[in-house]
Formats: structure tokens, sequence, C-alpha cells
């Protein structure tokens, strides 16, 4: 794994003795957090990733205070992506292809399209920044991104 950073140009390394294969919480499966996602990891890695040890923990607390909000309405907290190896990183198009925090293991997605998708715009616009509010109460950097940071309108949340 240290070599496909090296090979990709990465901006840093994970040492190969800081990856695992089990982890998640009770809301959030090692899988979610790794590799469920399409053109997520590649499946020679599988069920290898790595996750910022503090990640987990505070995605539990978002999830808590997201689920007792009654304006957001939500059962859950869907990711769309999670730890990223630097293949998968560069499968799915990231525009940070040597510099996303997908590949540090301290970024996820949440897909508010999965969430209010078929609400209009307006309606599903506040729900994201009452969610992105309760992230940032939580501890998350938002790195400046808004509800059209991205076309899906993910909110990409990382550890700072």
């Amino acid at each position: 794994m240290e070599a496909e950073y090296d090979s990709l140009n990465v901006e840093f390394t994970i040492a190969c003795n800081q990856f695992a294969q089990v982890g998640g919480t009770d809301h959030f499966s090692w899988s979610e957090l790794n590799d469920g996602w399409d053109g997520g990891n590649e499946p020679v890695h599988s069920p290898w990733g790595y996750i910022v040890q503090d990640l987990p923990g505070m995605l539990e607390n978002l999830r808590a205070i997201a689920v007792a909000d009654t304006f957001l309405n939500i059962p859950s907290l869907p990711l769309s992506s999670g730890y990223r190896c630097p293949v998968g990183n560069t499968n799915v198009g990231s525009p940070a292809k040597t510099s996303s925090r997908h590949m540090a293991g301290d970024a996820v997605d949440i897909s508010t399209r999965q969430l209010w998708g078929t609400l209009f715009e307006s309606e599903w616009r506040a729900r994201y920044d009452k969610l992105k509010d309760h992230a940032k109460s939580v501890g998350f950097d938002l790195e400046d991104l808004t509800f059209d940071s991205y076309p899906d309108h993910h909110l990409h949340l990382r550890i700072d």
C-alpha cells in the first residue's frame, strides 16, 4: 500500500502497520467507512482500510444530534464515501488526486441527495446547512464548502 501512495505522488503516506481489517461502530460499518461505495477502493485491498481513530466517534455524535433534530427528519446518516486508497481516489475522479483527505482516512462524505434529494432545492439546502452546523458543533472541519461545492451536494466532513 505504501508503494501505491508513492507511485501516485500522494502528498502523504500511511504506514502499513496503521491499516486494519475491522472497525466501525453501532451505526457505521467497516465497509461503509472504507469501501462500500461505488468506485471506492481496489478489490485487492479489501478488507484493509484506514480510519483516523476519532472519526467514528465524531460520526456517532453527529448522527445522534441529527436524528434527534426534528427539522432534519432523518433515520441515519448515509455515507457516500470514506477512506479511499490512492487508486480508488483516482477512480472516483477526485479533483484532489494527490491531497484528498479521504486517502488519509480522516474524511467522509454524507449523501444529502439520499436524505433530501426529493425536496424542493430551498428545503434541501436549508437541511444541508443545518446538518453542516451540527457537524461543526461536534468538531468537523468543513473547509468552507457549501451546498453548491459538489454537483451531488454531498456534505464533505473531515477532521482537522
